[in-house]
C-alpha cells in the first residue's frame, strides 16, 4: 500500500504531505530492501566462489589421476593346471555375467578345470604321504639306530634313552678320543648322515 502513495509524491513536497511516522516506515522499508539486495548479492558471490573452488578441485584431481595412470602389461599365466583353472574361471565367469555364450558349456568347463586341479593337488598329497611312509621313514629309522650307537660309544655308560628307545649322551661326558676306537663301518655310516655335514646342511638352509 505504501508504493502507490510514494510513487505519487514528488521529492519537493514529500516532507509536507507524509507524516513523520510514515516517513520512518518508508525509510525502514528502504533499508530492509537494501539489506536483502546486499545479502542476495553476497550469497550469489559465495555460491560462485564455492562452485569455482569445486570445479578447480575436481580439475586438479582429474589431472593428478591422468598423471598417475600406469600402463601395466598383462602377465602370462603359467602353463599348468593352476593357470588353466584361473583362466577358465576368470574368462567363463565374465562371459556368464555378460550373458554371452551357452551357460551349460561354461559351467562344464569351469567344473572340469576345478576337478582337474583337485585331482592334481590330491595326487601330490598322496605321493608325499607315500614317500614319507616307504622312503623317509626307513631312512630316519636307520639314522636313529646308527646315531644311538655312536652316542653310546662316545659317552660310554653316561647315556639316557629317548622316547624312541635310542641312546643320547649326558652333557659333560663326551669323550673325543673314543672316536678313534669307533668301528670303521659305524664311523662311515655316522659320517654319511646327510645333515651331519656342515657345508651341505647350510646350503640346504640357504636355499630353503
Amino acid at each position: 500500500a505504501a508504493s502507490p502513495v510514494r510513487a505519487s509524491i514528488s521529492p519537493g513536497n514529500a516532507s509536507s504531505m507524509i507524516s513523520p511516522r510514515d516517513q520512518d516506515i518508508f525509510e525502514a522499508d528502504d533499508e530492509l530492501e537494501d539489506g536483502r539486495h546486499h545479502s542476495a548479492c553476497f550469497i550469489e558471490e559465495e555460491d560462485f566462489d564455492e562452485e569455482d573452488f569445486l570445479l578447480s578441485d575436481a580439475y586438479l584431481r582429474l589431472k593428478d589421476a591422468e598423471e598417475e595412470e600406469a600402463d601395466i602389461p598383462n602377465e602370462e599365466l603359467t602353463e599348468d593346471t593352476f593357470g588353466m583353472t584361473i583362466c577358465a574361471m576368470v574368462r567363463d565367469f565374465y562371459f556368464m555375467a555378460s550373458g554371452k555364450g551357452t551357460l551349460k558349456a561354461r559351467l562344464a568347463r569351469i567344473s572340469t578345470s576345478i576337478t582337474l586341479l583337485l585331482v592334481c593337488v590330491s595326487t601330490q598329497v598322496f605321493l608325499l604321504g607315500e614317500v614319507q611312509t616307504f622312503v623317509s621313514a626307513k631312512t630316519v629309522h636307520d639314522i636313529r639306530l646308527v646315531y644311538g650307537e655312536f652316542e653310546h660309544h662316545m659317552y660310554g655308560n653316561h647315556v639316557t634313552l629317548t622316547v624312541n628307545g635310542k641312546y643320547r649322551g649326558i652333557p659333560g661326558f663326551f669323550n673325543k678320543t673314543a672316536f678313534e676306537t669307533l668301528p670303521e663301518g659305524l664311523k662311515a655310516e655316522v659320517c654319511r648322515i646327510p645333515l651331519s655335514q656342515p657345508h651341505f646342511f647350510f646350503v640346504i638352509l640357504f636355499i630353503w
